[in-house]
């Protein structure tokens, strides 16, 4: 809804110096996406990466990763610390971690990456809502934490469907009609 995509105003990234870090926290890490980025990003010389994952310790994280690695046929996850896998609900506040340990992470990360999320062509917008939006607002809290990063949301063409939108949408234009938007999964990007 339009309400969902209205920031508090404490979500004011000018608010806190720039990021000087030079991590990167990806979400989705055991997803299709995410396991592509994490070569990709390694790569492009990210020096930490910092890949949430929901598990139940860091350990069965880790796990995840490796599988959806291997499951893709992609290079293993190195031996160093360069990818730090953890145990982490990203909806959650501070992402369910100590207080401590968030802000710790927060220090080090320069950039967010979001690609995860919650995809269903079948679920009401009700359904998605917080694995979506509220995760959203609550990396954006975390952008926001202890030093301002870069935000990169990764989304499908699905922001943009609506069935009473235009035919062409650009990065800078009008977003789509909500009205048209008929599928839960749509507009939830679209407030994300």
């Amino acid at each position: 809804t339009p309400a969902d995509a209205e920031l508090e105003a404490d979500l004011d990234p000018l608010r806190v110096p720039p990021a000087e870090g030079r991590g990167v926290l990806l979400t989705g890490a055991n997803g299709f996406l995410g396991a592509h980025l994490v070569g990709e990003l390694l790569r492009a010389g990210a020096f930490t990466i910092f890949a949430p994952v929901r598990a139940a310790s860091d350990a069965q994280a880790r796990l995840r990763v490796e599988a959806a690695l291997a499951h893709y046929g992609l290079t293993p996850l190195p031996e160093d610390d360069r990818v730090q896998v953890f145990a982490a609900d990203i909806g959650r506040s501070a992402f369910g971690l100590d207080r401590a340990r968030y802000e710790s992470i927060a220090h080090e990360v320069h950039a967010v990456l979001h690609c995860a999320a919650a995809v269903s062509w079948t679920a009401a917008y009700e359904a998605l809502r917080d694995a979506n939006v509220e995760t959203t607002r609550a990396l954006l809290r975390f952008a926001c934490t202890a030093t301002r990063k870069r935000f990169h949301f990764v989304s499908s063409v699905a922001a943009c469907y609506s069935t009473r939108g235009p035919a062409e949408v650009h990065e800078d234009g009008a977003v789509a009609d909500l009205d048209g938007m008929h599928l839960g999964y749509a507009p939830s990007n679209w407030a994300a």
